[in-house]
């Protein structure tokens, strides 16, 4: 309806999987696909305490008959774990979500860290999906502290060239930290400024 008389965009599976980054009018369909076929309601109330997993999203699919990425992206917006979701061809990142409870300076790696399963995907076709695997931290999360914590990587194919991935904190130890360490910043900034605040007067 919004881009009536415009030129169309291909739907291929392909396209479909590609198109949640850059905002264009097929990201914008698919938005408003995913805003109508899975209510934020009804949908947390059947996503309640599911493990962000391929296999998770599969049950969940099946539930409301929508298409795993969408699904994929909708179980780590309204799930009630800390997770993220991202999308990666051979050569970069072509778009990534986050949840409300992941801070947002977790920033991914432009590219997943070769012992990341995401990588070996990309590099070996051969490869069989292992589904949920324990990997560092560093092989995703660009933060100085990375290395000294771990996540759930479950990376599936996602079309010709492409992997989708659902990462996610069994132990929120870093996240918890990172937050920490955000408060006691901001209190040393109030404190800097309130002393600065009691010296012009």
């Amino acid at each position: 309806m919004r881009d009536r008389g415009k030129i169309a965009f291909a739907c291929t599976d392909r396209n479909f999987v590609r198109e949640w980054g850059e905002e264009n009018p097929e990201r914008n369909a698919n938005r408003y696909a995913a805003a109508l076929l899975l209510p934020p309601k009804m949908f947390q109330a059947a996503a309640w305490s599911r493990v962000p997993t391929f296999a998770s999203v599969g049950a969940l699919a099946g539930i409301f008959r929508t298409s795993r990425t969408a699904t994929a992206i909708r179980l780590v917006e309204l799930g009630d774990m800390p997770a993220m979701i991202a999308c990666h061809d051979g050569t970069k990142r072509l778009w990534f979500a986050r949840s409300s409870t992941v801070p947002s300076d977790f920033w991914l790696l432009a590219r997943p860290g070769t012992a990341s399963i995401a990588s070996q995907l990309l590099t070996a076709a051969s490869m069989p999906e292992p589904g949920p695997t324990v990997v560092d931290a560093d092989e995703w999360i660009d933060k100085a502290d990375a290395a000294r914590y771990s996540l759930l990587e479950d990376s599936v194919r996602a079309g010709e060239g492409m992997v989708l991935t659902l990462l996610w904190w069994k132990d929120e130890a870093q996240i918890l930290n990172a937050e920490g360490d955000n408060d006691e910043a901001e209190s040393g900034l109030t404190g800097v400024l309130t002393f600065g605040h009691r010296g012009r007067r």
